[in-house]
């Protein structure tokens, strides 16, 4: 982790990338991140692993705080709880009846 510190840590990456090849396994702390460091490895694993990779770690805190992981920020996107989520807030919150419709400020007049 140490030679990863510094102001250009994406050269480590691909000295690691060189020695250990395109797909690298790192221990971050406590956390296991997957590096790709080439094109067609990034899209086997984005085509082959999409599903288990593009979940995020569930920490006890957030948890907590996201009600096991019910809202939109924390769901899995593959759920259907989370499609509805989507739904209702492009519709609901964020269209046009609720002014997500982006005619900012234009509508009133400045008072003088």
């Amino acid at each position: 982790m140490y030679c990863l510190v510094g102001a250009l840590p994406h050269h480590a990456l691909a000295r690691l990338a060189r020695r250990y090849g395109a797909v690298t396994l790192l221990r971050l702390g406590h956390v296991r991140t997957l590096v790709v460091s080439s094109p067609e490895a990034a899209r086997e694993v984005m085509k082959t692993h999409d599903a288990p990779l593009a979940n995020r770690p569930v920490y006890v805190t957030m948890d907590i705080f996201t009600y096991g992981g019910q809202n939109i920020a924390m769901s899995p996107d593959t759920s259907t709880h989370w499609r509805e989520l989507r739904r209702l807030c492009a519709t609901e919150l964020l269209g046009p009846k609720r002014g997500g419709g982006g005619d900012h400020g234009s509508s009133g007049s400045t008072a003088s």
